[in-house]
């Protein structure tokens, strides 16, 4: 069975007055129809603009995908004309988004039930009665509580997590076949946090649809995701699934990510990754970790392809050239 997305090679760059940024670079992954891919990194390794790439949402003039496909239900959404009506039909229809920081995606001068009817009618045919009544069946079945009245009221009314769960009823508008859900619980305390990722999971298995989920906490990624991908500095260093990851990392990267999260009843230390990730203009040569790698060797300085390591695994690391361990 075709995978729903297939990201080939993926590479998008910004030109900006600094010069030009790699933003994201060769990048490739699968996501199957009913299945949540995780993609996991700190902040600045590419994971918003590769979202925003699939949605055609790139800065004008300044954004550009450079080479690549995405192919979506086989369509390479990398070759149609973003303002084109093809785009629009799969961007916000097919394609749903829920956008980092809901108080900066809803428009404050609009209620929030008038802002989910008019994506509704952006994809259908109904009327703006017909659209409020299914706004206000969406705001019920995110868990907004009297959704009849909160669909009259602006998003300053709404808590931080209400806010969240409105911007999921206004993705799920068009019954996607795919939700793409970025740090979807930055700005919530840990309760709502669990609440909002419950939702998303239980919306996904309703409608069998796929979830791409990004964030940059591991631990979100172990409750709800079958398979992740981790990203640094525009790469891919490791696709493996979200069983395997906390016992088997395979890329220093992963393991450096999971030595440095707190967890309950964890004895030893914590162990910060060394270094700090560098600035956008300063991507290192070959592999883009081995300034923050203990095992980082002289080949480290050309860049590594992805090894296959099992059926589930792979990862962008030298450590896993058979000619590299032997001759260490």
């Amino acid at each position: 069975m075709k995978p729903l997305l297939e990201i080939n090679n993926l590479s998008t760059h910004y030109h900006l007055e600094q010069g030009l940024l790699r933003a994201v670079e060769n990048v490739s992954f699968q996501i199957a129809k009913g299945e949540t891919l995780g993609v996991v990194g700190e902040s600045g390794c590419g994971k918003s603009v590769t979202a925003r790439s699939i949605m055609r949402l790139l800065p004008p003039r300044i954004g550009r995908i450079a080479e690549g496909e995405i192919l979506f239900n086989g369509v390479d959404v990398a070759r149609l004309d973003p303002r084109g009506t093809e785009m629009r039909d799969i961007r916000g229809g097919q394609i749903g988004m829920i956008f980092q920081e809901p108080m900066t995606s809803l428009n404050p001068v609009h209620t929030i039930g008038a802002q989910i009817v008019e994506a509704i009618r952006t994809h259908s045919d109904l009327s703006k009665a017909e659209a409020m009544e299914k706004a206000v069946m969406l705001l019920d079945r995110v868990g907004i509580n009297q959704p009849e009245q909160r669909a009259r009221q602006y998003p300053h009314a709404f808590s931080g997590g209400m806010r969240q769960r409105a911007m999921i009823a206004m993705a799920l508008s068009s019954d996607p076949a795919l939700l793409i859900a970025d740090e979807p619980t930055t700005a919530v305390d840990v309760t709502v946090e669990a609440q909002i990722l419950d939702l998303i999971a239980e919306l996904k298995a309703e409608r069998d649809m796929s979830v791409m989920l990004i964030t940059h906490d591991l631990n979100v990624v172990g409750e709800v995701a079958d398979r992740l991908i981790v990203m640094y500095l525009g790469r891919v260093m490791e696709t493996t699934t979200a069983a395997k990851v906390f016992d088997a990392p395979a890329h220093p990267y992963t393991k450096g990510l999971l030595e440095s999260l707190p967890a309950i009843g964890r004895r030893s230390r914590l162990k910060p990754i060394k270094g700090s990730v560098p600035g956008p203009h300063e991507r290192p040569p070959g592999c883009p970790f081995a300034p923050r790698c203990d095992k980082a060797m002289a080949i480290c300085q050309t860049q590594p392809p992805t090894f296959r390591i099992d059926d589930d695994t792979s990862a962008a690391c030298w450590l896993y050239d058979d000619e590299v361990r032997h001759d260490g």
